[in-house]
């Protein structure tokens, strides 16, 4: 009788490649065989589980098309050398100046109305005592329930301006919410050094460029081309230096820049040319 040793010797001798494939071939079947049989007994691979997955796959569709269909969409609009009037999904109107980025939703199905300003919009709000309407820019939060105001917060500036023309408008700084303010008519808001303070009105024609009136009293030339620049949202340039210290005393009331632009040539003897978005003003002489 061969003893252990001589046993294990010749297991050795006997011992190939093919076996070693073949060793490795039958374990792989174990393995596929217990994991077929542990999977079956917790009812992996039965027709109930794979029903079940089906109605899962399907249901988390729904929840994605519901989101999709609850959630609003957002538009966005962008002005440059133009102005737009938007009416909002609650009926309230917002009039965009030039060089502005606005983003609303197509509906406002929460608790608050909800949107973003870069650069200048003049906003009437329809009142809503539940819902909060909230301009949102880069450094502040403007929350009103209903009310007409003007929000100047231009792109890459800290700076954020509030006039209120009517009702109550909250100012309140985005990071710091205690820098906040409560402004009514007339008063001016001003959010700057992450601080916010309660200004005089500014000057007559701040709102020029909604209500499209304007009065100069021997104003320099070179501020009324910058009034109306902004009012209008056009470049507007003078062609000389000598132009810029000639004053202007006149009224304007809801007139087309082109007309109101003939009468500022009339006056000083100018003459205007447009080249593309550009209008420039020459001397006559």
């Amino acid at each position: 009788m061969k003893s252990d040793d001589e046993i294990l010797e010749k297991s050795i001798h006997m011992y190939s490649t093919k076996t070693d494939r073949a060793w490795a071939a039958l374990q792989k079947d174990i393995t596929r065989d217990e994991a077929r049989k542990r999977f079956a007994n917790i009812g992996i691979l039965s027709p109930g589980f794979f029903k079940f997955a089906a109605a899962f796959i399907i249901l988390l569709a729904m929840g994605w098309v519901i989101r999709q269909w609850i959630q609003p969409q957002q538009h966005r609009v962008q002005t440059v050398w133009n102005q737009k009037m938007l009416m909002l999904p609650d009926g309230s109107t917002v009039f965009i100046n030039g060089s502005s980025k606005f983003t609303y939703p197509d509906k406002f199905p929460g608790k608050t109305r909800v949107v973003k300003l870069m650069g200048e919009a003049f906003f009437k709000i329809k009142k809503d005592s539940i819902r909060p309407f909230i301009v949102k820019t880069q450094n502040a939060n403007i929350q009103v329930f209903g009310t007409s105001f003007n929000v100047n917060a231009p792109e890459g500036q800290s700076r954020v301006e509030v006039l209120v023309k009517s009702g109550v408008v909250g100012l309140s700084m985005r990071k710091n919410p205690a820098q906040s303010l409560i402004l009514h008519p007339g008063e001016f808001g001003l959010l700057s050094n992450n601080k916010t303070s309660r200004l005089p009105a500014p000057d007559i024609n701040y709102l020029s460029w909604q209500t499209k009136i304007f009065h100069f009293r021997k104003e320099n030339l070179a501020t009324v081309v910058d009034v109306l620049r902004h009012a209008y949202a056009k470049d507007i340039e003078l062609s000389a230096d000598s132009l810029k210290q000639l004053q202007l005393t006149s009224t304007y009331e809801k007139v087309d820049l082109d007309t109101l632009l003939k009468s500022i040539c009339l006056t000083f003897h100018l003459k205007q040319e447009k080249s593309g978005n550009k209008i420039i003003l020459y001397s006559i002489n």
